[in-house]
């Protein structure tokens, strides 16, 4: 019984420590052979996944560079459109033929008429 204990101590490779029967070597690597995936498989799921990453990447870059470029063209028309109200409104002011009338004044002069 003590020699038993020196074996599974010293961890012999054909015992197993609880029930000391054989171990069948050759159906556990046959099993494993069958689970376990060929390193082409592995080198083409590697790529797969690499290619999905770098096109991931170049995505979000594409999106904001394109969220970039269409803040700066919007900002640069909303600039020229101000302007151009701006000088517009001036010409307008500057121009003595045109009257500006308040809304007030028009709201009145036609509810007095209506109920006249």
């Amino acid at each position: 019984m003590l020699e038993k204990a020196k074996e599974n101590i010293n961890g012999d490779d054909n015992t197993t420590a609880s029930t000391n029967a054989p171990v069948s070597l050759g159906a556990k690597t046959m099993s494993s052979s069958l689970t376990t995936k060929t390193p082409d498989q592995d080198e083409i799921e590697a790529a797969v996944e690499k290619t999905i990453y770098q096109f991931l990447g170049v995505l979000v870059i594409a999106v904001a560079i394109g969220t970039a470029f269409g803040v700066c063209c919007i900002m640069c028309i909303s600039k020229s459109c101000a302007r151009s109200q701006t000088k517009r409104l001036s010409q307008a002011k500057s121009n003595n033929k045109l009257q500006f009338v308040s809304d007030t004044t028009v709201g009145n002069s036609v509810t007095m008429k209506a109920a006249g």
